[in-house]
C-alpha cells in the first residue's frame, strides 16, 4: 500500500522518491488507524506536498 502511494505521489506531485516514502507512510498510518498526526518537515518539498494533501503539518524552518 505504501508503496503504491509513493508512486502516485512521485508521479502526481513531484516528490523525490524518499520524500514521497515519507508522506506516504504518513498518510498510510492516518488512513489505517484513524488518527491524525503530526507531520514534521524542514525540507520545502515535503512541506508543499503535505499542505496540498492536507497534512497535519509543522515546518521546522
Amino acid at each position: 500500500m505504501v508503496l503504491s502511494q509513493v508512486e502516485e505521489l512521485v508521479q502526481t506531485v513531484g516528490l523525490r522518491t524518499l520524500d514521497a516514502v515519507h508522506v506516504a507512510s504518513a498518510l498510510t498510518f492516518q488512513a489505517a488507524s484513524g488518527l491524525t498526526i503530526p507531520f514534521i518537515t524542514a525540507d520545502s518539498r515535503q512541506r508543499e506536498a503535505g499542505e496540498r494533501l492536507a497534512l497535519n503539518l509543522v515546518w521546522v524552518g
